[in-house]
């Protein structure tokens, strides 16, 4: 009866193993299940992976541009330095995911969720971030050049350094972040949340904050030239007049 039993728990566990090995294996397609394997530098240029489980896996200069990543998951995935342009996710999980350096400009990320991800020295020029939370994560030096973060939520993020010019961040929620440095000359930043924020010599000139709440920001040595500050709620609690620029009146 022993014997038996373990030869029962001896053909599971190979089944089991051999199953694992196959979904390594599988085809990329829709909902594959990839979770924990290792394809670093390979191609998925253009494939459809929506709904796909892809956490923990090893995706490291991964060619991934224009893939279709609608819902899929990439928790604490590796993509360092992945070729990421264009793709479209929305709603994809990019939580606590190694992206140092990957480039994902003119991608389509909306409702994508990337809290505590690392995304330092990152490329997100001209992507789609509508509404995307990226709580607590890692930022600095990366590069946002036009990019749509309007309603984004980047509580405490660290963006020392970050690239934000001419971004689109209406409404967004930035309290907490550490911005120093960063800039956001030419920047949307109509009604954003910047409460309690570091903004050590960050420049905003030609930037819009209009309606923009800054209490309690550390904006010691920054840069506030041309920018529109009408309404805002200065780091004073002060609010600024209608028609206030450059400096809160």
């Amino acid at each position: 009866m022993l014997v038996h039993l373990g030869l029962v728990i001896s053909i599971a566990t190979l089944a089991f193993s051999n199953s694992a090995l196959a979904a390594c294996t599988d085809e990329p397609r829709p909902r594959v299940n990839w979770s924990g394997c290792k394809k670093p530098g390979e191609n998925f240029a253009n494939i459809d992976l929506k709904d796909a489980l892809m956490s923990h896996m090893d995706l490291s200069k991964s060619v991934l541009e224009g893939v279709t990543l609608h819902g899929a998951d990439l928790g604490q995935t590796d993509l360092s330095d992945a070729s990421m342009k264009k793709v479209k996710g929305k709603k994809a999980k990019f939580v606590s995911a190694k992206m140092n350096g990957a480039d994902l400009s003119k991608s389509r990320l909306p409702d994508a969720r990337f809290d505590r991800a690392k995304l330092e020295g990152a490329n997100l020029s001209n992507a789609e971030l509508i509404a995307a939370t990226f709580y607590d994560a890692s930022l600095n030096k990366s590069q946002l050049v036009k990019a749509d973060l309007s309603k984004a939520g980047l509580e405490e993020i660290d963006a020392v350094k970050a690239n934000f010019s001419e971004a689109n961040l209406k409404g967004a929620r930035l309290d907490k972040a550490n911005l120093e440095e960063a800039s956001f000359k030419g920047a949307d930043l109509e009604d954003a949340k910047l409460i309690n924020t570091n903004l050590v010599d960050a420049d905003f000139r030609g930037a819009n904050l209009q309606g923009a709440d800054l209490h309690g920001a550390d904006i010691n040595g920054a840069n506030f030239e041309g920018a529109k500050l009408g309404n805002a709620i200065w780091v004073n609690r002060k609010r600024c007049r209608t028609g206030s620029v450059g400096e809160c009146k």
